[in-house]
């Protein structure tokens, strides 16, 4: 695995990052116990996809686990465990915060801050708006995104969500992402989704996607997450493949707790607006841990592992949010 300048026919899958409001696409409509299902996003992916699935490594699990355990047990064992909530009558929610990802063979850490809003707009419709200000790989950008969840009846749902950036190489010029979601079984506790997106890159790169996905709701207060993506890059016709599988605890009004974990094989990644690295693997494992501390506020935070064959990437992100 090398750094190398990009040619025209590179090929491209992206990387396993966090990126704004495209990332809704893989949540449960609000009308459920689950504002989320799990905060997967879009795979987390700031450029689509890895390029074929790959088992995950020995050292990896261990490091992942280490890291990841403390606040499983922080959230299990320190914080009360209230009664559910009553479907709540606000109809907006506002988080502020920021992240954090230290590299390791000499990359400079990521840093960036955060805002969100969720509004409620009428009976059917919930919106979603970010804004994200990041600085990775001495370069800074910033992000907009709006997305809109749309009930059509008892059975169906659909997701449609657009973003484009200002600066910041790593982000893309327009990325725009649908979804059509249909719910199954007499309690209509699985949910299937077909799904399709576009990313426009600040490169000659485009990428175009379809995904394919599934979220099961038990009668305990756990969901089952998954989905397997695959891209088509261009030029040079890459078709690439990646799959994620997550695992949520808790109701909305108490907890959210979400394991994650997501495998593929990466064809490219930018490391400045002229260098790139070429075909490697990657994983990533991540907790997302969402918690009301009252009816109406709370804090969500986030830790992450990732690892490649060309660096090591460990993080985290904490924001408060308040209901209204």
């Amino acid at each position: 695995m090398k750094a190398t300048k990009s040619p025209p026919l590179m090929e491209r899958t992206g990387r396993f990052v966090q990126l704004p409001i495209n990332r809704w696409c893989n949540q449960p409509p609000r009308l459920r116990d689950a504002e989320v299902a799990s905060r997967n996003l879009l795979d987390r992916a700031a450029t689509p996809w890895p390029r074929r699935g790959i088992s995950l490594e020995f050292d990896f699990v261990c490091k992942a686990i280490f890291q990841l355990t403390p606040l499983f047990l922080v959230a299990f064992f320190l914080v009360p465990h209230a009664q559910a909530q009553a479907q709540s009558t606000r109809n907006f929610e506002l988080e502020a915060g920021a992240n954090y990802r230290h590299l390791t063979n000499g990359y400079p850490p990521w840093v960036g801050g955060y805002l969100r809003l969720i509004a409620k707009a009428g009976g059917r419709d919930t919106l979603y708006f970010e804004v994200l200000r990041q600085r990775e790989f001495d370069d800074t950008g910033t992000y907009f995104s709006v997305a809109d969840s749309h009930t059509i009846n008892d059975d169906w749902y659909v997701f449609g969500a657009i973003g484009s950036s200002v600066g910041g190489f790593f982000f893309p010029s327009v990325r725009a992402d649908a979804q059509l979601n249909k719910k199954w079984l007499a309690k209509r506790q699985l949910v299937t989704t077909v799904g399709a997106g576009y990313f426009d890159s600040k490169d000659e790169h485009r990428d175009a996607s379809l995904f394919l996905g599934g979220i099961y709701y038990f009668d305990a207060p756990w969901i089952v997450q998954g989905g397997v993506r695959w891209n088509w890059s261009r030029p040079g016709a890459v078709v690439s493949q990646s799959q994620f599988l997550a695992l949520t605890h808790g109701r909305e009004g108490t907890h959210f707790i979400v394991f994650r974990g997501a495998v593929g094989r990466e064809a490219w990644q930018a490391l400045g607006p002229e260098v790139s690295l070429v075909n490697f693997p990657s994983y990533v494992l991540s907790v997302n841990w969402k918690q009301w501390l009252s009816d109406d506020w709370g804090f969500n935070g986030m830790t992450e592992y990732y690892k490649s064959s060309v660096y090591q990437r460990t993080g985290f992100s904490f924001g408060i949010f308040k209901s209204f």
